[in-house]
């Protein structure tokens, strides 16, 4: 039998008898303004067993076109059992228009977490 550590700050943890997932990536709600990777109220926490990767959506389903108003950095990472989680920043530009919708899906081995990320308007 192995042992899991895990932070008590995490939220999430999906496991197995030999693997396990977790994430600290509470849904979002942002204002307009862009998010950058500098930011500091747009991070998502991974720490897991094995190689994990992230893809987001709109909220129809579809991938955001390349350069679109959601992405993530990084979108991939190795398995880092029992070191520092990694830390990763949900970037998003500035928006004018009409409240926007997306998904962010965090996979790794069998487990899937779902984040859903919202973005009012600009005033």
């Amino acid at each position: 039998m192995q042992l899991f550590v895990i932070d008590e700050n995490v939220t999430d943890v999906y496991w197995n008898a030999s693997n396990y997932l977790a994430v600290n990536a509470p849904d979002f709600d942002f204002g307009g303004e862009a998010r950058t990777e500098a930011s500091t109220d747009n991070k998502i926490t991974v720490k897991s067993t094995a190689a994990w990767t992230i893809e987001c959506f709109e909220a129809d389903g579809s991938t955001p076109a390349a350069g679109g108003w959601l992405s993530v950095t990084p979108a991939s990472g190795s398995a880092n059992d029992q070191t520092t989680p990694a830390t990763v920043s949900v970037v998003l530009t500035a928006n004018a228009g009409a409240v926007r919708e997306g998904k962010i899906k965090i996979q790794s081995g069998p487990f899937t977490h779902v984040v859903t990320v919202t973005q009012s308007t600009t005033p």
